[in-house]
């Protein structure tokens, strides 16, 4: 199996689609996160800029966090993280988000095929993600990009604003020499 750097892709549509975050995009990406249209279907509750910067540090200096920007212009984010020991062909796809004002021009499905494209010369024979229940716009773009549902985590999400659970659903994307 290859090792994966991430910083240092091969595939020249990788890195023209995707970049490393850093700390330049604190609010770029802070914005995605806590904007109302996407927070509820994104990791973290709403929280102000100064709560939020360890936070983002932290993915800054993992490596896992990136800026989706197509035309040189931030219109996306997505998180990365690759499994490891007998999951180490595993790429987990996470913080995905498109910024609302630019939805619906085919950004999503572009961003899942560059990580895709990226993914299978590192040697990942497998993408996941997860994706709430009620998130049907997330769940049939996913579709479209050749995710299938494998599976469904039952009360895995909490929105403590509304004080709910919900169910995720699995994905997965296998990564093949037809792919």
């Amino acid at each position: 199996m290859a090792v994966y750097k991430f910083d240092k892709s091969d595939s020249p549509y990788f890195r023209r689609m995707l970049r490393l975050a850093t700390l330049a995009d604190f609010d770029f990406i802070y914005d995605l996160y806590f904007l109302p249209e996407t927070n509820a279907y994104l990791l973290y509750e709403p929280m102000d800029k100064a709560t939020f910067l360890p936070i983002f540090s932290k993915l800054i200096d993992a490596r896992v966090k990136y800026v989706f920007e197509p035309a040189g212009e931030p219109v996306g984010m997505v998180k990365l993280l690759p499994l490891t020991h007998r999951t180490s062909h595993v790429l987990y796809v996470g913080g995905f988000a498109i910024h609302p004002a630019k939805t619906q021009r085919g950004y999503g499905f572009a961003l899942l095929q560059a990580v895709k494209d990226w993914a299978k010369p590192q040697g990942f024979t497998r993408l996941e993600l997860d994706v709430d229940a009620d998130n049907t716009v997330a769940k049939h773009l996913y579709e479209k990009a050749g995710f299938v549902q494998e599976g469904i985590l039952r009360n895995y999400a909490f929105r403590q604003k509304i004080q709910q659970y919900f169910d995720n659903f699995r994905m997965a994307f296998l990564i093949t020499n037809q792919s």
